[in-house]
């Protein structure tokens, strides 16, 4: 900080300045000039259009880029000019047309030249005046047409720049403007100076190829260069319309699905192409590369069809040649249906509504029902008017079959059924709304029975529910009704060829299963096990029954060799990449086991659980090409070691145990591992073998999981399991004996 009394030589300093400038006598003021003229057309007329718009700019000595003055001519100026005030000195004059106001006048240098090289100078002296005349050239008009190979698409955004060039970017300088951007199948315009261009178009979504013409010659008034670009990938385009309940309108709120084959060979949807769009009334699909493609349309988000077919695996192909644009597609659309209803559960007369119940979907198809998943956008919710217990859903049009579940406790299927063959369809067309009104969950499983009076007639009683009267059993496996070993694994083979398992004694047909053999008429018989399990006299007794079936025995020196052979001969043409692997000593956790496998498609591999892999069994692996298996059990009954070498064989995190802390336990393991939701489940007694065998191929055909009970009571978990699945109906496999009365009046055990 300067001294005080520094600070007060300098404020005297500053006042006696101050004094000095005021003090400056008047003949020290700067020297000023005017500079006015007149701004002319190229014949010598006034300027009286809106053209007048111009500036008159003067450049000091050699600056080119910031004028010293500055003066913009209004409309009514007629092109006269004055700048008053202007300081001594030399300067350069440069007249231009205001940017976007005055494309008609191009503008020049005062010397009549358009180069800066080439310009005059005038001198403004004091009190003097500059007179200046210079005559404006009018512009030349270079306009065309761009078309592309989709000129019919109304596309929504501007895509294709065009620009302009002499190749001499001074003289470009005096354009009104060079470039601009328009849609296909508009045209351009730019004035020009007259003389020779280039001009460039480019597509910025990249879907045709840039072009250059060159050698344009514009001159008066006007010249015309249409061009036509060339496609630099394939697409595929068409119009669309939307067919509703009122019949066909134009498209509102649609999309295009694209789809591509692969080179695995499946069908990938495609994501958005890089100018897919559609309008009401047409849509493109751009920027494609060759290949084969299929289409599918939605409504308001919902798939409602596909081109050339009723899904896509029927849908027409289309198959593009690079750069092809294929055209002329003319879809029609459906809208999409609408369901609501209202669901809940009626208790003592009372109906009460449920929140989060779920949806599935089934649509009918050529090829029969097949499911949609997430077809249904609908839920439930609470409200307190008008609301509690609502859904409602969107689907294509078509027939359907619909379940609704709770999520823990019994599904139900539309019209009240309990199982998927008992549903009642519905039908909705395009842009229909259906009210299914009010829908009533079953509040609880209901519980059946199949029994006979013992362990045969119970076996005859399942195969008349398997295979109904007129119906006819491909394959019959015959088994050893005492000895289980074999029949374990004839139960998943019986599942993969829609077969029936039937017991027999060693040495006889009991009545019952002769008769059910004889109204089966099966064009194979497989008899599981060697003579030591099922005689010769039994097959000779089958060939009286069924002189034309082929009959197979199936047995090797032990139970593991014989399931061996019965699980190469179900498995070993498709193969399968699943296994449940169980202990052949004894029957419980293959019991479950069973329909599990059925519900993976997939053979049950008895073991011997306290020996390591078997080369037969790592042979059976390997030609079946199974790739993740499961292990019914504990330790105890398939040790640790084996379990090492399947990780080792197969990799670690391609095998798992499933295992409880009892037989009945492992069953609910088993099915909460493989099993989802289902629409019913089977019991069987835990302390026997023979029902279970025989209901396992039923159960499998129902895609329904089996669980083991005690006589007295079911389990509280096995309940809650089936819960879990939603299943709607449960099946006892047995008569009283086995699973008695408590059992079906589903009371817990302690």
């Amino acid at each position: 900080m300067p001294h005080p009394r520094l600070r007060a030589v300098l404020a005297a300093l500053g006042a006696g300045a101050l004094v000095l400038g005021l003090a400056a006598p008047a003949d020290a003021a700067e020297p000023v000039g005017t500079v006015r003229g007149v701004l002319q057309d190229e014949a010598g007329g006034l300027l009286v259009r809106d053209e007048s718009v111009i500036l008159v700019s003067l450049y000091r000595d050699d600056e080119l880029e910031t004028p010293a003055l500055t003066m913009q001519l209004g409309t009514g100026d007629l092109g006269e000019f004055e700048l008053t005030d202007v300081p001594a000195g030399r300067y350069a004059v440069k007249f231009a047309p205001v940017p976007g106001w005055n494309p008609w006048r191009v503008g020049e240098w005062w010397g009549d030249t358009r180069r800066a090289a080439e310009r005059a100078f005038i001198e403004v002296t004091d009190g003097g005046v500059v007179e200046l005349e210079a005559r404006l050239s009018s512009t030349v008009r270079l306009r065309g047409t761009v078309t592309g190979r989709q000129l019919a698409f109304p596309v929504a955004k501007s895509s294709i720049t065009v620009a302009v060039t002499s190749g001499d970017a001074e003289l470009d300088d005096w354009l009104p403007w060079r470039s601009t951007t328009i849609r296909l199948g508009e045209s351009y315009s730019f004035n020009v100076i007259p003389g020779t261009y280039d001009l460039s178009f480019a597509d910025t979504t990249g879907a045709h190829s840039p072009l250059t013409v060159g050698d344009v010659v514009a001159t008066s008034p006007s010249t015309t260069t249409d061009v036509a670009l060339q496609a630099a990938r394939a697409s595929i385009s068409g119009t669309w319309s939307l067919r509703t309940a009122e019949g066909i309108v134009p498209m509102r709120q649609g999309s295009v699905l694209l789809y591509k084959l692969s080179a695995g060979g499946a069908w990938v949807k495609q994501s958005a192409t890089c100018a897919g769009s559609g309008t009401s009334s047409a849509f493109l699909l751009d920027c494609l590369s060759a290949g084969r493609y299929k289409l599918g349309f939605s409504h308001s988000g919902i798939v409602t069809g596909y081109w050339g077919g009723e899904d896509l695996d029927s849908a027409t192909e289309i198959v593009l040649a690079k750069n092809q644009t294929f055209a002329g597609i003319d879809a029609v659309v459906d809208a999409h249906a609408e369901l609501t209803g209202v669901i809940g559960v009626r208790a003592e007369g009372t109906f009460y509504p449920s929140a989060g119940v779920g949806f599935d979907v089934w649509r009918r198809t050529a090829a029969g029902f097949v499911p949609v998943p997430g077809a249904v956008e609908g839920y439930t919710v609470w409200g307190e008017t008008g609301g509690a217990g609502e859904f409602y859903g969107y689907l294509a049009p078509g027939r359907y079959v619909l379940r609704f579940d709770p999520g823990h406790g019994p599904s139900m299927y539309y019209g009240g059924a309990a199982s998927f063959e008992r549903a009642t369809e519905i039908s909705v067309g395009p842009g229909e709304h259906l009210d299914l009104g009010t829908l009533a969950l079953p509040s609880a499983m209901k519980v059946g029975r199949i029994a006979g009076d013992d362990r045969f007639a119970t076996a005859v009683a399942v195969s008349k529910k398997l295979v109904p009267s007129g119906g006819r059993a491909p394959v019959v496996y015959l088994t050893n009704a005492f000895d289980f070993p074999d029949a374990l694994a004839a139960a998943p083979a019986a599942m993969r060829a829609g077969g029936v398992v039937l017991p027999v004694s060693r040495d006889a047909i009991p009545a019952g299963v002769a008769s059910e053999l004889s109204r089966l008429r099966p064009s194979r018989v497989v008899v599981a096990g060697g003579t030591g399990a099922v005689s010769t006299a039994v097959v000779t007794a089958v060939r009286a029954i069924l002189p034309d079936a082929a009959i197979v025995r199936l047995g090797g020196a032990s139970r593991y060799q014989t399931a061996d052979l019965i699980v190469r001969d179900a498995f070993g043409g498709e193969g399968s990449r699943h296994a449940i692997l169980a202990t052949g000593a004894a029957y419980p956790d293959a019991l479950a086991a069973g329909p599990a496998a059925g519900h993976l498609d997939a053979p049950v591999i008895l073991v011997d659980g306290a020996r390591g892999l078997t080369r037969e069994t790592k042979a059976t692996i390997a030609k079946l090409g199974i790739t993740d298996v499961y292990i019914a059990g504990g330790k105890g009954a398939v040790g640790a070691d084996l379990e090492s070498e399947l990780r080792s064989l197969l990799g670690k995190g391609k095998v798992k145990r499933l295992a409880g802390s009892d037989r009945v336990f492992t069953a609910i393991e088993v099915n909460d591992a493989i099993f989802g939701s289902v629409d019913r489940g089977y019991v069987a007694g835990a302390n026997g073998f023979a029902d279970a065998l025989a209901g396992a191929p039923l159960a499998g055909s129902h895609d329904a999981p089996l669980y083991l009970s005690a006589k007295t009571c079911i389990n509280y978990w096995t309940l809650e399991s089936l819960r879990f699945r939603n299943a709607a109906q449960l099946t006892l496999l047995g008569g009283t004996g086995v699973l008695g009365s408590s059992v079906a009046a589903l009371r817990t055990c302690d």
